[in-house]
């Protein structure tokens, strides 16, 4: 069964760029490739350019696009950052969040270290 999961860059002016991973979105997997091989700006918007993929791998040459799925989305929102978890059906949503350069798991409307 695929775990879905949505990966995202959080901006310091209330935006989001995300994008979808089809399979093995659990954290155990997802959370920590995350957190030891993509640990910059510039290294996630790198992952983000590919658009949606399949599943997540150790390093860019590695992950295959989605080609049934689309491109990254842009969010905007104002307040609350669940809001990023209503158009979505992922399992977990991880979020890098640029002001402080750490990876968070959205969970019930929390930010969550990972």
């Amino acid at each position: 069964m695929a775990t879905k999961a949505r990966i995202g860059l959080l901006t310091k002016n209330h935006t989001a760029q995300t994008i979808e991973i089809a399979y093995e979105g659990y954290p155990e997997y997802t959370g920590e490739l995350l957190k030891k091989h993509f640990k910059s700006s510039k290294e996630i918007r790198a992952l983000l350019q590919k658009g949606d993929i399949i599943q997540l791998e150790d390093s860019l040459d590695k992950i295959e696009h989605d080609d049934l799925q689309g491109n990254a989305q842009q969010h905007r929102f104002i307040g609350d950052i669940s809001q990023l978890a209503e158009d979505t059906l992922a399992d977990y949503i991880y979020l890098f969040q640029e002001s402080d350069r750490t990876w968070y798991l959205l969970e019930e409307g929390e930010m969550k270290n990972i």
